[in-house]
């Protein structure tokens, strides 16, 4: 069993493959004009797609809470992930469960987009496990199901002091999967 394959880490390297799909389509649906250069190009792209990787040319914006002190908190939006292993609902104890918390953290208008984006690529259970599957070509990880939804909202969508003057959204993953 290999320990150092965590699957938040796969689901985010998976979240972050859809963001650019999403900002490679919108760059073939929308050439660049004659005579536009190419920052100006590449700002008119980031306002069309939800996250524009063009703005993150050295890192992913992913980062496990750990590491979370020392992430550039320049350029937004980014998320900081934790997760938890919880017990199996059940007796089939080599189904692993865990839950996750993204926290997206950036500008109000920005936070709405990417976390409805995530919620869309996570919502659909054992379909969503398929798709993170295939997108991971991993024999070691296998998801099961992946669910996606949004808890405390009454306190989400507030500004928070460390990283002024930035908003903050939440979102809860659950998921199960076995590892050989």
């Amino acid at each position: 069993m290999n320990y150092k394959k965590l699957p938040i880490k796969i689901i985010t390297d998976y979240l972050w493959d859809q963001f650019n799909k999403d900002y490679l389509a919108a760059k073939v649906a929308n050439p660049k004009n004659t005579g536009e250069t190419d920052a100006a190009y590449e700002t008119r792209i980031a306002g069309i797609c939800v996250w524009s990787p063009y703005r993150y040319p050295d890192f992913v914006p992913f980062f496990p809470v750990s590491e979370s002190l020392g992430a550039s908190t320049e350029t937004t939006p980014f998320v900081i992930y934790d997760f938890l292993y919880t017990p199996s609902s059940n007796t089939q104890w080599f189904i692993d469960c865990e839950k996750a918390v993204l926290t997206i953290v950036g500008e109000m208008s920005q936070i709405y987009y990417v976390r409805s984006f995530i919620y869309e690529a996570l919502k659909k259970f054992d379909i969503s496990a398929q798709e993170i599957n295939d997108f991971a070509q991993d024999s070691d990880v296998k998801f099961k199901y992946v669910k996606c939804d949004q808890a405390n909202y009454i306190l989400d969508e507030k500004r928070i002091d460390s990283f002024k003057p930035k908003f903050v959204t939440s979102l809860i993953l659950t998921y199960d999967y076995t590892k050989v």
